[in-house]
């Protein structure tokens, strides 16, 4: 396998995670009394975790928890247009 295919591997591996986790997470934000109040729980728990490991980080390590954040709020945001009546 050259360079090209396993970087297409990688982002068709991802490309599949991210849809199982997706899935998952409105799956169990469904199954809670108040589903969009879990998912905005789960994700803002997952940002705070994120940046208790920043404090004795790298600039590149910042940068990358500021561009999973941005990720992880965009998720959440995807969640809740699913999770709406």
């Amino acid at each position: 396998m050259d360079q090209d295919e396993r970087y297409l591997d990688l982002l068709a591996n991802i490309k599949a995670l991210d849809m199982v986790v997706r899935g998952l997470f409105t799956r169990w934000a469904m199954e809670a009394p108040d589903p969009q109040e879990s998912a905005f729980r789960m994700i803002e728990g997952m940002i705070g975790s994120l940046h208790a490991i920043t404090e004795d980080a790298t600039p590149e390590q910042v940068a990358v928890v500021s561009r999973i954040e941005d990720h992880l709020r965009a998720f959440g945001k995807n969640v809740d247009v699913r999770l709406r009546p």
